[in-house]
């Protein structure tokens, strides 16, 4: 109920039909399989969180974490496509200063992983604000993050 009050007893009337609790059918089984594929074919065309531009599909791709944990700078991402065969790339910037590391994606469950990127903290010259963007690119998707900002000691 939504009126936030708990219920203290069920009214029935006799005439409701009774709750099937069989396995489900051959047809229901056809139904649910088709729909699975319908769900699958609709984020393999581009629409939902992806469009199409070109030859490549445009990917959301969000920075996961990113932070100085001890000596080491680490980043992780994630990306909105479920494929395989991919790879992300970290920017880091801050002034003139930038680099880049790359790592091989990992298709999850239903999305693409970028593993941790780790960077040793000697490599930050100078130390600061350093500004990081994660990109992924693959043969049929790309794209990139939002910068984020990590701070280096």
């Amino acid at each position: 109920m939504r009126n936030n009050q708990s219920p203290t007893s069920v009214i029935t009337t006799g005439k409701e039909p009774p709750v099937n609790l069989d396995p489900p059918t051959k047809a229901d089984a056809e139904r649910v399989e088709d729909t699975k594929q319908k769900i699958v074919d609709k984020q393999s065309s581009g629409t939902g969180s992806t469009t199409l531009t070109g030859a490549k599909k445009t990917v959301k791709v969000a920075i996961t974490y990113a932070g100085q944990y001890g000596q080491t700078v680490e980043v992780g991402a994630e990306v909105a496509v479920f494929e395989e065969g991919g790879t992300c790339t970290i920017k880091f910037s801050l002034g003139t200063s930038s680099f880049t590391k790359t790592v091989q994606a990992i298709q999850n469950v239903n999305r693409v992983n970028c593993p941790a990127v780790i960077v040793n903290s000697s490599e930050f010259n100078p130390k600061g604000a350093w500004s990081v963007m994660a990109s992924y690119s693959s043969n049929t998707s790309s794209g990139s993050s939002d910068i984020s900002t990590v701070g280096v000691k």
